[in-house]
């Protein structure tokens, strides 16, 4: 390559740098502005903060050792949260609780994302043949009801989070493998994909390289709307007995064991119930915000 030719790659580089780094402060700047997305914000942040923290000032074992003699105690300054039936403080419970749900459901997210835009590239991208195999593959898990396909892969595998981790990446996955496609078909069709063909670049490279890159934006968006739900998702399956055994600690399952106590001490449902619809609302709110930060008519 002569000395003109590198110079201009690296000029190129430089440029492609510049305005990537220019696209991301314009989002970030819209971002910052939406009031609702900063306070779902710093709600996820400081409930993340929390979650990941407790181990600094909590031992892991005071969330499941028991003691009857301080059990049904209502919030007081030794237990803030009071103690359930078994004199397990709720406190420490929630919060190691949340490592559970948060982390099972980032797992599941991860993972979903990941398959859909790996079989939703394939199919948007791919033959009509190819197309065809996916989305019909993809429409006979989608027919069945998500919460019943869930809890037959359970039935069949066995309960426990990781199994009910792959049960919520089941019912997940077929709906994003059916927006990605949706993203992808129309993005092929653009004259540089057609140009980069012509050019004899592999398929291979320009999904990953161009088409990919422009649906980030979605899948940030996707993911974390999908978050939420999954959060829910993995409480309510908890919630029927499908998730964690006890004594570990879930937000779903805290409710599940809090029902025959609910009237003397509504304490023990409110406070994971909680948990549980903070986080929800505070990732629908990051969600709507990314949503509109990303949105190409709000440009500048």
């Amino acid at each position: 390559m002569s000395e003109p030719e590198r110079i201009e790659n690296e000029s190129k580089t430089v440029y492609q740098m510049s305005k990537k780094r220019g696209m991301f402060k314009q989002v970030l700047k819209r971002f910052s502005r939406n009031r609702t997305a900063m306070i779902g914000l710093i709600i996820f942040a400081l409930i993340l903060l929390c979650i990941i923290g407790v181990g600094i000032f909590c031992n892991y074992d005071q969330a499941i050792q028991q003691n009857m003699s301080e059990r049904l105690m209502k919030p007081c300054a030794e237990h803030i949260f009071g103690t359930d039936q078994y004199g397990r403080d709720v406190f420490i419970r929630v919060l190691f609780g949340g490592r559970t749900s948060l982390f099972t459901a980032l797992a599941v997210i991860a993972c979903s994302t990941t398959l859909g835009m790996i079989f939703g590239s394939i199919a948007g991208y791919g033959t009509q043949r190819t197309d065809n195999v996916v989305m019909r593959i993809n429409d006979v898990f989608a027919a069945i009801p998500e919460t019943l396909l869930a809890v037959c892969i359970v039935a069949a595998l066995g309960g426990g989070m990781f199994n009910l981790g792959i049960a919520c990446v089941c019912t997940v996955t077929p709906g994003n493998i059916r927006m990605f496609r949706s993203w992808v078909m129309p993005l092929k069709e653009q004259d540089y994909i057609e140009a980069a063909r012509a050019c004899g670049t592999k398929n291979f490279r320009i999904i990953t390289r161009h088409i990919l890159p422009n649906c980030l934006g979605p899948i940030l968006v996707l993911a974390t709307l999908h978050l939420a739900l999954t959060i829910i998702a993995i409480a309510g399956l908890s919630f029927i007995g499908l998730g964690v055994q006890s004594p570990t600690p879930e937000w779903g399952a805290m409710l599940s064991e809090a029902r025959e106590f609910m009237r003397d001490y509504p304490h023990l449902i409110m406070i994971p119930g909680a948990a549980i619809l903070l986080s929800a609302l505070s990732l629908n709110m990051i969600g709507d915000g990314l949503r509109d930060a990303l949105d190409p008519k709000l440009k500048n």
